[in-house]
């Protein structure tokens, strides 16, 4: 370790200072490693939490993903793929996606401890859920639909109808979901793919299937640094992270953009 233990009071603190404000509605993506950097944080994600929690307040509501992209359909995994084989079992037998017990897979620490926090209330989408605490977050999680994860009807287009910054922790551009509402809306948007999960539908858990567009992450990094030139982004130290915070309808307006002349 090296340099003294960092409170979650500091990082309220530095929060503040980048621009965060008692009320704020925010979209919070994290890299706990980038905002500790090889200091101590004292309660790790526990900290990062409760200092967002203190900057809001509860009349304010943070945001955060809840993606678990292992409920889906086999016949799409890639990392790793599974034989074929084993999708009818896997169909079969894999438990259905629970919200409070559903975890979620490969989006860090912060948001896995977020989720089982009191009073966070999350999405009912199989892959592409959020989670939300604080005065909006019933009715910004209220409704997800299944053909529409990262769209309009999801609680990203929920978020910006509220006015929502977004915030980069540590993490890249990479991470940053609001580019996926543009790219629903650009004319470059994706194509529609076949998708499914195991679900609980009337009380009984079932296999459903669904389409969606096939949401591409891969040119966010370069896609994020032109929009970070264009002056709508404002950046200051969160514990040892770059941080990053922005307006979530900027981001995604300048995404449709950039998406329909590069793709």
């Amino acid at each position: 370790m090296r340099g003294a233990p960092i409170a979650a009071a500091a990082l309220a603190e530095h929060l503040r200072s980048l621009g965060l404000v008692r009320g704020d509605v925010v979209l919070v993506h994290t890299a706990l490693s980038k905002v500790a950097g090889g200091r101590l944080v004292l309660g790790g994600p526990v900290a990062v939490i409760e200092a967002l929690q203190r900057v809001l307040g509860f009349e304010g509501t943070l945001a955060m993903p809840a993606f678990s992209a292992s409920w889906s359909e086999p016949r799409r995994w890639t990392n790793p793929p599974v034989p074929e084989g084993w999708w009818p079992a896997i169909r079969a037998g894999w438990p259905a996606y629970h919200p409070a017990r559903t975890p979620t897979f490969r989006i860090g620490v912060v948001p896995e401890v977020f989720r089982a926090f009191d009073g966070v209330h999350r999405s009912a989408h199989p892959q592409c859920s959020f989670c939300a605490w604080g005065a909006g977050a019933e009715a910004l999680t209220a409704a997800h639909p299944l053909d529409d994860p990262l769209g309009d009807g999801s609680p990203l287009g929920a978020l910006e109808r509220r006015g929502a910054k977004g915030l980069l922790l540590g993490a890249g551009w990479g991470s940053c979901t609001a580019f996926h509402l543009g790219e629903m809306r650009a004319a470059a948007a994706p194509g529609w793919v076949e998708d499914g999960a195991a679900m609980w539908v009337e009380g009984e858990r079932r296999w459903v299937r669904f389409r969606c567009r096939d949401a591409d992450a891969d040119d966010f990094p370069r896609l994020g640094r032109d929009f970070e030139a264009s002056g709508a982004v404002r950046r200051a130290r969160v514990g040892e992270a770059d941080a990053r915070l922005f307006a979530l309808r900027d981001a995604a307006s300048f995404a449709e953009r950039w998406i329909d002349r590069h793709r």
